[in-house]
């Protein structure tokens, strides 16, 4: 179960960690609000996620993780995800991060993420 591993992570704000269970070869679709697709390498990726554990430690808010699906082929993981962000009053953003991540096994034996579609601004209800 890596997706535990990384939801900690990212629960932690720790980037360091989820800079480990993000293979360095990951491949990234991010589909923004207004319907543009980018494709992201891992230094971009993690610079993404860098940046939205900064904004909700500054804006005092708290992760929230809805693992709405998880399967499996082959030997790998695909687990879909809502992500989304609240206060301490359990106020839930109106938009959430809905991905679909991959985890395989690289190399000897350590589980990554090695692929990432996320669509952001869907409606988080």
């Amino acid at each position: 179960m890596p997706h535990v591993h990384l939801l900690a992570a990212w629960q932690n704000n720790n980037i360091e960690k989820i800079k480990e269970i993000v293979d360095k070869n990951v491949q990234t679709n991010i589909i923004y609000d207004d319907g543009v697709e980018y494709e992201k390498g891992y230094d971009e990726f993690i610079a993404g996620i860098q940046c939205y554990l900064d904004e909700t430690e500054r804006l005092n808010l708290e992760w929230q993780f809805d693992v709405m699906h998880k399967t499996e082929r082959g030997a790998a993981n695909v687990v879909i995800i809502k992500i989304s962000r609240g206060d301490e009053h359990y106020n839930v953003s109106d938009k959430a991060a809905l991905c679909i991540f991959t985890f395989d096994t690289v190399g000897e034996k350590e589980r990554k993420l090695i692929r990432a579609y996320v669509e952001k601004g869907v409606a988080n209800n």
